[in-house]
């Protein structure tokens, strides 16, 4: 657990406590942010929730994005978006990124993709849909090449996918 002027590093689980000031998280998994936390800095952290979490908060390579729970997306595998998180940052280095939009769990909610890296595609796929769904009045799957640094946030209106 970490309190004021604390640093965590390489943790599993931690847990940062309410109203903690001046924490830094680095290469840690699966923590949680209490409220009224600030002046949050995550280095190089995977699956974070940060819901609670307040204001002065930064990130680096992935990490604290006040309010928002995320997860990277990368080549590796497909990254299935459908309510766990809210917030992808996109890695395409190493190849497409293959999105798998669930429309079970995003009707009238919205998801944001922000472009760490834009050597490659993202493929957006709707899983789950009745095949007649379209992205930005695009057929599905649709490819997007993305802009570095650049965020995509996207809606789902119970029929098609719009950039808002």
């Amino acid at each position: 657990m970490a309190n004021n002027k604390s640093i965590l590093v390489k943790g599993y689980n931690n847990f940062v406590g309410v109203g903690s000031d001046r924490i830094t998280l680095i290469d840690c998994v699966n923590c949680t942010v209490e409220p009224t936390t600030s002046g949050l800095t995550a280095i190089n952290c995977t699956d974070i929730d940060f819901t609670a979490a307040s204001g002065n908060n930064t990130y680096v390579n992935g990490g604290v994005v006040q309010g928002h729970r995320w997860k990277n997306a990368t080549s590796s595998a497909p990254s299935l978006v459908g309510g766990d998180y809210d917030l992808y940052f996109i890695d395409t280095s190493t190849g497409d990124v293959n999105i798998l939009l669930d429309t079970r769990f995003l009707n009238n909610k919205w998801v944001t993709f922000k472009i760490i890296d834009a050597t490659n595609d993202v493929v957006f796929t709707a899983l789950y849909g009745t095949g007649s769904e379209q992205f930005e009045f695009n057929a599905m799957p649709y490819t997007f090449t993305p802009v570095l640094g650049d965020s995509l946030t996207v809606a789902f209106n119970g029929s098609n996918f719009y950039i808002i």
